[in-house]
């Protein structure tokens, strides 16, 4: 098996050479030890072998504290932004969002929260995440937006396990008619970290995916575009009745005077 080199050279010449080649480099590798990059995925690129770097830092020739200095400098950064990324994912599930959809819609790995929350490069974040993931977890206001999911729609209707809700932004115009199987408000916080405008929840009623379904077909006349209408006359008596979509769908003859 051939024995490996440090790519240095023994002879004077070679030698002088390869720290010649080793300066111009070592900009590069400093960088990206700043970056955290694995030594082998440094030198891969750069076509020199890990251990001349290895030992160009252990034969302490010129620059090594460079790379010893940006090593150090990438180990004091990991825990200041593991725990910056800790609180902007901790932010948004404040707000009723899952650890996988507040990472996504940060820009991180859906599972970045489970990374940080294991991370045994930062303990401390890692206990940190930990602990606050349980506590927003358990806190009282989800939980109470949870049990409102649960709860009996306005005048009658079966449970179908799931909620028809209707958005509109705060200023008026188009109406979102959505489904969710938790409460409303939930699904009002995760779409509002996308829109520049203020939404709010005007009606919601008990129903399925069949159900939403129904809604988008009945009120195709007043349809704009994906799954948003026109607040056309017919669509806003039904939001004002507080009737179910269960009761419009199967009662049409008792009702026909609110959708005419």
């Amino acid at each position: 098996m051939p024995k490996k080199t440090t790519g240095l050279g023994s002879g004077s010449t070679i030698k002088k050479q390869a720290i010649e080649r080793m300066l111009l480099l070592l900009p590069s590798i400093e960088a990206a030890c700043e970056r955290g990059e694995a030594m082998v995925n440094i030198c891969i690129p750069l076509g020199i072998h890990e251990n001349t770097v290895k030992a160009w830092v252990r034969q302490g020739y010129a620059g090594v504290e460079r790379i010893a200095e940006a090593q150090a400098r990438y180990l004091a950064s990991v825990p200041d932004q593991n725990r910056a990324d800790a609180d902007a994912i901790l932010a948004l599930m404040r707000q009723g969002m899952s650890a996988r959809k507040a990472c996504v819609s940060l820009g991180m790995s859906p599972f970045k929260a489970n990374t940080l929350a294991q991370a045994k490069l930062s303990p401390s974040v890692a206990k940190y995440m930990r602990d606050e993931m349980k506590a927003v977890r358990n806190s009282p206001e989800l939980q109470a937006l949870r049990n409102l999911g649960k709860a009996t729609s306005p005048k009658g209707g079966r449970p179908t396990g799931g909620t028809v809700y209707f958005m509109q932004g705060a200023g008026g115009g188009c109406i979102k008619i959505g489904f969710t199987g938790g409460h409303p408000e939930l699904r009002r916080r995760d779409l509002q970290t996308g829109s520049p405008i203020d939404l709010k929840i005007i009606h919601h009623v008990k129903g399925s995916r069949n159900d939403e379904a129904w809604a988008h077909h009945h009120f195709r006349n007043s349809h704009s575009h994906g799954e948003w209408f026109w607040p056309s006359r017919d669509l806003m008596e039904f939001i004002a009745s507080g009737v179910t979509l269960n009761a419009l769908r199967h009662q049409p003859s008792e009702l026909k005077a609110l959708t005419a």
